[in-house]
């Protein structure tokens, strides 16, 4: 058993150039993966750790081979085996960090077809997203222009001011729909992300000025009825009620 492990690091010794192929080629699948969109399912994860695996017995091998050529005190073949293993390390690392990075790029490429899925009906009225440099005039007679939303910097994200009469001490957030199958938008991130705390206010005032928010479902460009909902959580009473609400036709961030 000694002789054969003996005899297995030093062969490791002398294939220096197995790990460092071995990853470019695990790398190029990985990348290869990614551009074809494959879904990460069982076979992916049991190919990840098979690499995995593989690397970790090589590198096994590489410090067995170098304690060998310590003991027997072969510094030149100890120092050029030293030498090749960062050399192969570094390649290795770069080569499936690079890999890693372009899967998840790929990945995150595959277009989200929830807005072509949703068309805006055509009897559907619906308010437009306003460009940030544009201020509308706020009228406290019409309901309908005390809330707006305007483009934030990418397609999906959005800012919104809101203006109302007097009310409690507590939090201002939104809550948006599809607008015609009610299907929650954003649901795990959209509370907090448009939430706003605001002091007791005794008359009609702007109470949130410019707060960004994310819709994640749909792409750039596919447009769809977007119910938004404005609430207000009461600070002592813990009680929700709902302000307002308003037609937006708006777009997903495509990530």
């Amino acid at each position: 058993m000694k002789q054969m492990l003996k005899r297995f690091f030093t062969t490791a010794a002398k294939c220096w150039w197995v790990f460092p192929i071995f990853c470019l080629a695990y790398a190029l699948i990985i990348i290869l993966a990614g551009a074809l969109h494959c879904p990460y399912n069982l076979f992916g994860a049991l190919f990840n750790y098979l690499g995995m695996a593989c690397c970790a017995v090589v590198i096994i091998a590489w410090i067995g081979a170098m304690c060998i050529q310590i003991r027997a005190k072969k510094w030149r073949h100890f120092l050029l085996n030293l030498i090749l293993t960062v050399l192969s390390l570094i390649i290795s690392v770069t080569s499936l960090v690079v890999a890693g990075f372009v899967f998840l790029f790929n990945q995150n490429e595959q277009p989200d077809p929830f807005g072509k899925e949703h068309p805006i009906p055509a009897d559907l009225v619906c308010n437009y997203v306003l460009n940030d440099t544009i201020t509308p005039a706020v009228n406290p007679q019409d309901r309908d222009s005390y809330l707006q939303i305007y483009h934030d910097i990418q397609g999906g994200m959005y800012l919104y001011d809101l203006h109302y009469p007097a009310l409690t001490e507590g939090a201002i957030f939104l809550r948006c729909y599809e607008a015609t199958q009610d299907i929650p938008l954003s649901e795990s991130r959209l509370k907090k992300a448009s939430t706003v705390s605001i002091p007791a206010t005794q008359a009609f005032s702007q109470v949130v000025n410019r707060q960004a928010f994310t819709i994640y479902e749909g792409d750039w460009g596919d447009f769809y009825a977007v119910r938004v909902e404005v609430w207000h959580k009461d600070r002592q009473t813990g009680k929700e009620t709902k302000l307002l609400e308003k037609l937006y036709a708006m777009d997903g961030w495509q990530r």
